[in-house]
């Protein structure tokens, strides 16, 4: 693979999202059938499966108070432009949020689970004379199929940067290679890291100066100015914690931000980028070396990721942003292939089987144990001290890890949705 690949790769797997992509997904996918008819809807039929419905359910929609699959939809019905993507709340108004409320108190909309394996978005609008449909699949933005009485659209506008759910060069990759890459790349060639890198840091700063006093973050103590001198100072550690829970907070809960997601995720966009750039700024490493270190993480996540789903039964922000963070914020140190290596071995046995239960505002949370086990990872990584091979699932091979940890998270946890879906319906 010649580097070029892995750099289109990079810019495929980033866009930037308003609020949580589950939503946002959802609205766009109505947005985009609701823009094929121009009667009112008589009926708006909703088909996703398991992970997304988990994901959905409880989170808080942007620009809103709301919460629920039946809102994204009526807000992308009724306000959403396709062509902002996942940012397709970005227009939403007070008067669109009555309406939103109207639309779903009459029961026009209705929301069925499938036993789907991958992301599906499924969305069908009916009205007197018309049926639209448009389906996502793979990834949150990626239109698969669009419908207008039954006949396919011809001309789909496919949108390439969706596409990196099934991108050839995801199956090329290594550990290897992406250390190699990042190594001997050109910096012109990560330059355009630089819009999400800033995006996420302005929207964390935005987070903890925000005027609400709920949030997760704010319970964290405000740190001193910086003075860290080492990537095991205390003050780095708390400050980076601040920023990026932060960062998650006002992602779900309702705030009107955006943020350049990561594999379709805003947390995973956070939770891989914020960390390493708070320790760049404290401990003035050069932009050069920062970008890098951040281009490694992202494509870590994103390696991990393509193991275990677009969507998992595991924390995505612990087991992919988490374990890229840690293996960034080594390279940000000038640690060796191997200590990173360790790292993301480090990480991994400790966030192994956290679940997700679903998307809401205590993410943040769990964003925040992340952001400490990487660093934690990290910091023993440095001084060369590792989980050793062969204890609980750990090998010596980092590939052969991976491939463990894929089968405890897809195999082990595959009845986790159904259990889930269970306990929320008592």
């Amino acid at each position: 693979m010649d580097y070029s690949t892995i750099t289109n790769l990079l810019k495929q797997i980033s866009l930037p999202a308003m609020g949580c992509t589950e939503p946002a997904a959802l609205a766009y996918a109505a947005a985009t059938a609701r823009s094929l008819i121009s009667a009112e809807a008589k009926s708006i039929k909703v088909v996703v499966d398991k992970k997304f419905h988990k994901n959905c359910r409880k989170v808080m929609i942007a620009k809103t108070a709301l919460k629920g699959l039946d809102y994204a939809i009526a807000f992308g019905y009724l306000a959403g432009k396709p062509e902002y993507e996942l940012e397709i709340f970005r227009d939403l108004q007070d008067e669109n949020i009555k309406k939103a409320e109207e639309l779903v108190a009459r029961g026009l909309i209705k929301v069925e689970v499938s036993n789907a394996a991958e992301l599906h978005i499924d969305v069908t609008v009916v009205t007197e004379t018309d049926k639209a449909r448009c389906l996502i699949e793979k990834s949150h933005s990626n239109v698969a199929l669009l419908e207008l009485n039954n006949k396919p659209i011809s001309g789909l506008r496919k949108n390439k940067k969706a596409e990196y759910s099934s991108n050839g060069a995801f199956k090329m990759l290594s550990l290897s290679l992406i250390i190699d890459y990042i190594n001997n790349v050109g910096i012109d060639q990560l330059e355009h890291l630089e819009e999400g890198c800033k995006m996420n840091y302005e929207a964390a700063i935005a987070g903890v100066e925000h005027p609400d006093h709920d949030y997760f973050s704010l319970a964290m103590s405000r740190q001193k100015k910086a003075r860290a001198v080492e990537l095991a100072d205390s003050d780095l550690i708390n400050y980076a914690k601040l920023l990026t829970t932060a960062a998650c907070d006002v992602r779900l809960s309702g705030k009107a931000c955006s943020f350049m997601s990561l594999v379709g995720s805003g947390n995973l966009g956070i939770t891989s980028m914020v960390p390493i750039l708070a320790a760049g700024k404290m401990l003035q490493i050069d932009r050069e070396l920062t970008l890098r270190a951040v281009a490694l993480s992202q494509l870590v996540t994103y390696y991990i990721k393509q193991k275990i789903g677009v969507l998992s039964s595991v924390c995505g922000c612990a087991v992919a942003g988490g374990v890229g963070a840690a293996a960034g914020l080594v390279y940000l140190m000038n640690g060796s292939r191997a200590m990173i290596y360790d790292a993301i071995n480090n990480m991994l046995g400790i966030v192994a089987g956290m679940i997700c239960d679903g998307a809401k505002k205590s993410c943040a949370m769990k964003v925040s144990i992340a952001t400490s086990a990487a660093f934690e990872s990290a910091i023993l990584a440095l001084k060369k001290i590792s989980i050793d091979p062969g204890d609980g699932f750990i090998e010596a091979d980092i590939e052969q890890t991976l491939e463990n940890f894929k089968v405890l998270s897809v195999e082990g946890m595959k009845d986790i949705e159904d259990i889930l879906l269970n306990i929320f319906r008592r």
